[in-house]
């Protein structure tokens, strides 16, 4: 049996890159959060590091009382937002608490 698989993806590769785009039409409805929060416990700090237009965060603030680390890789303006972070190349302190996001 030859193997005619090209795996440098010049050719016939086993899988082919698909076009995605970083923004979606419709952001993720707050009330997952609702949901999230019937069934789990989080610490009080949180870090949400995909935050977009901050509808987790300040779902979050709301509804826990929790202290929210907003950060994604683009400012869209939002208040609260506390900067720009690559969560996948973040090297920074090691966050004491927990991490929720519906990443893009």
């Amino acid at each position: 049996m030859s193997n005619n698989k090209d795996w440098e993806g010049t050719q016939n590769s086993l899988f082919k890159m698909l076009g995605v785009s970083n923004h979606c039409k419709d952001e993720t409805d707050p009330v997952a959060i609702d949901w999230l929060l019937k069934y789990e416990k989080f610490d009080q700090f949180i870090w949400e590091p995909a935050c977009g237009q901050m509808h987790l965060s300040n779902r979050l603030k709301e509804l826990g009382g929790h202290k929210v680390y907003s950060t994604d890789l683009i400012n869209r303006g939002c208040d609260g937002f506390n900067g720009c972070v690559d969560f996948l190349k973040y090297d920074g302190p090691i966050f004491q608490g927990d991490i929720i996001t519906n990443a893009p």
